[in-house]
């Protein structure tokens, strides 16, 4: 009778156990599920962070050709980059976008800087999309007093490139409307977000190229509010920036 109680009483401690571990792996996972960095947090860790130079992806050139996008093409050249991330072909916003960029690619090559479109759609969608015309919302121009569209489009059909920006939505599923600056060395400079109902700005997007250039080229100097090239610039320490502050700041 003994030996049986003490059976028992050994089952029962085994099954206390197990609810033990299973309740402490509950509460880890509640834990995790808390803490877990959202894709503004990892947008936030990949500043200023050295961009794989392996970083590829499925693409259909200006022309309408199916080719292959590399980043390290653009720093092997000395070249800025611009990535310019959309959620989705076909939709609303994002051709305005898209066009804007394309209309001004001479003057980010101006620049040295390269710009691409970067959505979660196919190569095969991204053509079909070039061959739409744009007053059925595509991109393909219609007459002659719209320019042709040479913006390359990549395909992040697997995600990657939005994900290792932290630009991506898990919610939905694709591309955040963001801008990815990456600078002549192949580093992060810049990563910013919309809000999904507005577009960008591509003569904000261009002053920040030029801006993040300055800056490269003028160690010590920075360049103060709504800064443009030829505005004066600002000494990074607490004597040289008296110089600047005691000008007419509002020119």
């Amino acid at each position: 009778m003994k030996r049986r109680r003490d059976e028992d009483a050994e089952v029962t401690t085994a099954s206390a156990t197990v609810l033990e571990a299973q309740q402490k792996k509950r509460q880890r996972s509640e834990v995790e599920e808390t803490h877990r960095p959202t894709a503004d947090a990892t947008a936030k860790l990949a500043m200023h962070s050295k961009v794989p130079l392996g970083m590829s992806a499925d693409a259909v050139s200006s022309g309408g050709t199916l080719t292959t996008w590399r980043l390290a093409e653009s720093r092997h050249k000395g070249r800025y980059s611009v990535l310019v991330f959309y959620p989705l072909d076909f939709t609303f916003v994002c051709p305005t976008e898209l066009i804007g960029f394309s209309d001004r690619l001479d003057d980010f090559d101006a620049i040295k800087c390269d710009v691409v479109g970067v959505s979660v759609d196919s190569k095969y969608t991204h053509l079909a999309w070039l061959r739409t015309p744009r007053n059925a919302g595509g991109l393909a121009p219609v007459g002659d007093h719209q320019k042709p569209f040479v913006l390359p489009l990549v395909s992040d059909l697997t995600h990657a490139l939005s994900k290792s920006f932290g630009v991506f939505d898990e919610e939905c599923g694709h591309s955040k409307r963001a801008v990815v600056i990456v600078s002549d060395a192949g580093v992060v400079r810049e990563v910013l977000v919309n809000d999904d109902a507005v577009g960008r700005s591509v003569d904000e997007v261009l002053r920040l190229v030029q801006a993040l250039q300055y800056a490269d080229a003028h160690d010590g100097e920075a360049c103060p509010v709504n800064w443009t090239p030829g505005n004066a610039t600002i000494k990074a320490d607490p004597v040289g920036s008296k110089e600047y502050f005691n000008t007419d700041m509002d020119q």
